[in-house]
């Protein structure tokens, strides 16, 4: 996994490369632990970058629940983990 933004938190290119972790939610029973497990990684001092996906916001409010779509190609949400990052 490798995510790069145009603008990280220096100002330019950031790269995220070689996460120790990657934290993914493919179904609504996966979504809380894996908010947890993120949020435990940036309390100890790692950085979290990926994606949420579209579909995630049926999985956040339970009148939605019974809306999420069966078929979907991508997780809920994926995030890598990472030890730092750098600046291009």
């Amino acid at each position: 996994m490798q995510i790069r933004f145009d603008r990280g938190p220096d100002g330019g290119l950031t790269d995220f490369a070689d996460p120790i972790e990657i934290i993914e939610a493919h179904n609504i029973e996966d979504v809380a632990g894996a908010f947890a497990r993120l949020e435990d990684a940036s309390r100890n001092g790692h950085w979290v970058s990926g994606f949420a996906s579209y579909e995630l916001g049926f999985a956040l409010e339970d009148v939605l629940h019974s809306l999420m779509p069966t078929k979907r190609e991508l997780p809920l949400l994926r995030f890598g983990v990472f030890e730092g990052y750098s600046a291009t």
